[in-house]
């Protein structure tokens, strides 16, 4: 942006960079079971996806068979093909794609649930042979579905690349635990151990352990695991002869993480440890213990499940009952943890009560008195309903009764009194049972809206014109995600997202970028604002040309020409601000801080150089 002293009038001048780009991704080999709805589009058509721009099903695309997709962009950032795939929470997925590109590039995003969920995968593609992409991926408590997304990187050149055998298939912690495979894949064994029909549990195979008296391993396995996560391991075991040692540890430092023991029962047995990991391996290992005789055993039927983490908000613990238990909370009566109390993921409380005036759950938590807080959930009466009431000791912040019969969000807000506070379900004295279903309780602190600093900069250097006239440029840096640009540099208005506050995650669509330009020395220059511009002395400069342009951000700039040589020692104010559209519609300006030069400030400090 330019602006005439003189005259006062603006022109914006700036190039445009281009934003980095990510490296590719490497891979294993996919597995059957491919929930991805035409991942090898051998139908010819593209059924099961979304298809943006000029992609389409071609043969020319086909990594294996007859057909693959071609995706076509035209150098922006927009989606080029997607696909919602339904999966399991607490799961690990192993995700496959081959690609090849034609020009330019491709984005690949895994996202949890939806588009603009947290990324599970992002990955830049530009290899010009085919290559398979691998990406493990573990899913969370809130995890239904995964976002395939394939998009532009903003590179304003068309880009083409073929994609084929797309699969999402469920991960196996342990290898061939069920011994189905006919021999001994993924295990470790010693030279008599061998998998064995006569060994089976269940299926044609199992794995017959047989050791040589001393305190040698049978058969181990090391799998992956993720730190600090929960796990259940179970296996069915049997003995034949004097029995086995079975040790779980840490695959690295081989700390104990469960208590395996001497095994001797001679029936088939169900063997189940609960595992936190402390590492990002679990050993688990079957052998002798040196007591001379040769150890004899049947081993099948091995699984590792990782479990549900217990939710927690700072405030409320398991309060999406997705632990499948009632962990953190208070139980009363005949409350419980059901599927069929589950608004969403697969379990919520059964809050049941007697038809009298006592608790059915409850659960204590941390507060700061003075402080201010929501709780927010969904209810759904079966029969008759419930009371709900925030607490401190026996004192009631806030309460209410429901008794709506469809799935309700509800919201509490309380002022703390005290350093706990309870949030208790109670009956109504009814004198009748009362049923509801309770899920999703979340908890936070209401907090002032703090501005997001998303304008940052005012830099200053001269930039005279090319006539040799005086001139002082300002630039600034927007923090907003997908910039778009038309005729090189020119900003297309909506394009960029930006998220105005630090404690709201909303985001909305950047109208436009300016910035408030003055000499005006009357006038409160820190806080001038869009209703102090005169069109004299004040002026709106709005930023119409974008430089360095970067996935999560750009810059622009006001320059100021024409500086007589009278008035280089004239303090120039700018205020650099922006515009979004809200919920409703309208147009909010968000400003930043005010920064001032002079032209001769910068003159000395050159000649000072």
């Amino acid at each position: 942006m330019t602006v005439k002293l003189r005259k006062f009038l603006a022109v914006l001048t700036c190039t445009a960079l281009l934003c980095g780009v990510l490296p590719v991704g490497s891979g294993v080999a996919a597995a059957t079971d491919n929930l991805v709805i035409n991942g090898d589009f051998e139908n010819g058509t593209t059924d099961g996806w979304k298809t943006f721009d000029a992609t389409a099903v071609s043969t020319e695309a086909a990594h294996s068979g007859q057909y693959g997709v071609a995706t076509s962009g035209v150098g922006n950032w927009n989606s080029v093909l997607t696909q919602n795939v339904a999966v399991e929470a607490n799961k690990t997925y192993t995700i496959t794609i081959w690609a090849k590109t034609i020009a330019g590039g491709v984005n690949i995003h895994v996202k949890n649930n939806i588009n603009s969920g947290d990324a599970f995968v992002t990955k830049y593609f530009s290899n010009t042979e085919w290559t398979k992409l691998t990406f493990i991926v573990t899913t969370t408590n809130s995890t239904k579905s995964l976002f395939l997304n394939f998009c532009g990187a903003g590179t304003e050149q068309t880009e083409v690349v073929w994609l084929d055998d797309i699969s999402i298939v469920e991960t196996p912690l342990i290898t061939n635990g069920d011994f189905e495979s006919g021999d001994a894949t993924g295990w470790t064994t010693n030279k008599s151990t061998s998998v064995a029909k006569e060994a089976a549990y269940s299926g044609d195979y199992g794995l017959h352990l047989v050791g040589e008296g001393n305190w040698n391993s049978m058969a181990h396995q090391t799998f992956a695991v993720t730190a600090g996560a929960t796990y259940e391991l179970t296996f069915r075991l049997k003995t034949n002869a004097v029995g086995a040692n079975i040790h779980i540890q840490d695959g690295v430092t081989k700390e104990t993480l469960a208590k395996g023991g001497w095994f001797t029962t001679t029936e088939w047995t169900e063997l189940s440890y609960t595992i936190t990991a402390i590492g990002n391996t679990i050993f688990l290992n079957f052998c002798g213990g040196g007591t001379g005789s040769i150890e004899d055993l049947y081993l099948d039927d091995v699984t590792l499940t990782r479990l549900a983490t217990a939710s927690d908000d700072g405030f409320i613990k398991n309060g999406d009952f997705e632990t499948g238990n009632d962990d953190y909370w208070t139980v009363f009566q005949e409350t419980s943890v059901s599927e069929a109390a589950a608004y969403e993921g697969s379990y919520g409380a059964v809050l049941k009560g007697d038809g009298g005036w006592g608790s059915t759950l409850d659960q204590t938590f941390a507060t700061v008195a003075g402080s201010e807080y929501v709780v927010t959930f969904y209810l759904k009466t079966v029969q008759k309903g419930t009371n709900i009431q925030i607490k401190n000791g026996e004192t009631k912040l806030t309460s209410t009764w429901y008794s709506n019969t469809i799935w309700t969000k509800l919201s509490l807000t309380f002022t703390a009194v005290s350093t706990t506070t309870t949030l208790n379900f109670c009956g109504g004295g009814t004198g009748e049972t009362e049923i509801v279903y309770l899920d999703n309780v979340l908890m936070t602190e209401i907090l002032p809206i703090v501005q997001e600093e998303v304008v940052t900069g005012g830099e200053t250097s001269i930039r005279d014109t090319a006539f040799g006239t005086k001139a002082l440029a300002f630039r600034f840096t927007v923090d907003a995600d997908g910039a778009q640009t038309v005729n090189t540099t020119e900003y297309v208005a909506d394009s960029a997202i930006v998220k105005p506050w630090i404690n709201d995650d909303a985001t909305y669509a950047l109208k436009y970028a300016g910035a408030i330009v003055s000499i005006d020395r009357s006038i409160e220059a820190e806080s001038m604002e869009h209703d102090d511009v005169d069109k004299k002395k004040t002026k709106d400069v709005t930023a119409k040309y974008l430089c360095d342009i970067a996935e999560d951000s750009f810059s622009f700039a006001v320059r100021i020409i024409d500086i007589p040589d009278a008035q280089v020692d004239t303090t120039i104010y700018v205020r650099p601000y922006y515009v979004y559209e809200d919920e409703n519609g309208r147009e909010q300006i968000i400003y930043g801080d005010t920064y001032y030069n002079c032209y001769s400030n910068l003159v000395n400090a050159t000649i000072g150089e």
